[in-house]
């Protein structure tokens, strides 16, 4: 949606940031959140024609700029340019103004995106893994997801009385409850997969709308932005493989291309792997949780609706922890 440049606050919050007045040619709304607006400024005196500006919380932008200041401008990996931001006096917003990521969509359904994907982020958890812990960013620690747990049971539990559920809705969200029981059962071992991997900088919802595929002379490279759920721990939810590429559009990594490039030897492909499947149940939490806001509401359709493929992922994900933890007990007893 194209709106007035004259007047409008991406304007002068960007104005006010860079002390200059190149001027704004267009000013279009990107989307519109719970939690923030996205616009593009083009215009001929602009850095590459057009930036994107992003008004949000303050603690949400704090995220995003410790991320592109703090982290990835200080190592060698393609990222976003961060142009700076500004804060709204006392509205608790921030505006930040970053680089429009132009390039290809990416397609979880094409493996050399994929591909693309593991080689990036095996050399980001690397590059990553020897930085010191930044302050700002939030933990993404088993223990932090094992308290998503219990916030995302917490909201279901306390909306089954919702006069919008149907016997078949409310059916479908108590199986629901019934499976994060058994994820919980099984947060030892899940914490103790994590623990093979040392803590990075995580992107944490790393979905096809959030990265761009650009093309140079040097070849293909991989944009990912949008960091404001971003944190510091376990890098298993970037790695996650969901079944249904429908599902969020998680990207779905390529495990090879990450454990290549990430370091890992070839008898560390198992552990991967597992990492991979807690990082699936770590992303259904967080999807989970997103959509736990709406359980209140009449929309409650469209919530079982989305609990239901995320039943599906989970009951995959135990399914293989329960067959490694079989494979594991039965090499034990050969030897």
């Amino acid at each position: 949606m194209t709106e007035e440049v004259s007047g409008h606050p991406a304007v002068h919050a960007w104005l006010s940031l860079s002390g200059s007045s190149p001027p704004v040619e267009a000013v279009k709304r990107l989307s519109r959140k719970r939690k923030s607006y996205v616009y593009r400024l083009t215009g001929e005196s602009l850095p590459g024609g057009s930036i994107i500006a992003k008004r949000s919380r303050c603690a949400d932008a704090a995220i995003e700029r410790t991320v592109y200041k703090d982290v990835l401008g200080g190592i060698a990996l393609p990222t976003i340019h961060y142009y700076g931001s500004y804060e709204e006096g006392e509205t608790g917003l921030t505006w930040l103004f970053i680089e429009d990521a132009t390039g290809q969509k990416f397609a979880p359904q094409e493996e050399r995106h994929r591909a693309l994907a593991g080689r990036w982020l095996g050399t980001l958890h690397t590059l990553t893994a020897g930085v010191h812990e930044p302050a700002r960013l939030p933990g993404r620690s088993a223990d932090d997801y094992l308290e998503l747990l219990g916030s995302v049971r917490g909201a279901i539990e306390a909306n089954l009385g919702n006069p919008h559920l149907t016997d078949a809705y409310l059916s479908e969200l108590r199986g629901f409850v019934w499976q994060l029981d058994q994820v919980r059962a099984e947060w030892e071992r899940i914490s103790a997969i994590c623990g093979e991997f040392p803590p990075t900088l995580v992107h944490g919802d790393l979905a096809a709308k959030n990265v761009r595929v650009r093309e140079t002379e040097g070849g293909q490279f991989l944009l990912p932005f949008d960091w404001e759920g971003a944190g510091w721990g376990s890098p298993a939810a970037d790695l996650a493989q969901l079944s249904d590429r429908h599902l969020g559009s998680v990207i779905s990594p390529d495990l090879d291309a990450y454990k290549v490039h990430a370091g890992k030897s070839k008898g560390e492909s198992e552990a991967v792997l597992m990492l991979a499947t807690v990082g699936a149940i770590f992303r259904v939490l967080h999807m989970a949780d997103w959509v736990a806001w709406t359980l209140p509401t009449d929309r409650i359709g469209k919530a079982v609706g989305a609990i239901r493929g995320y039943s599906s992922e989970l009951a995959q994900a135990l399914t293989r922890l329960a067959a490694t933890r079989r494979d594991h007990m039965l090499g034990s007893s050969r030897k």
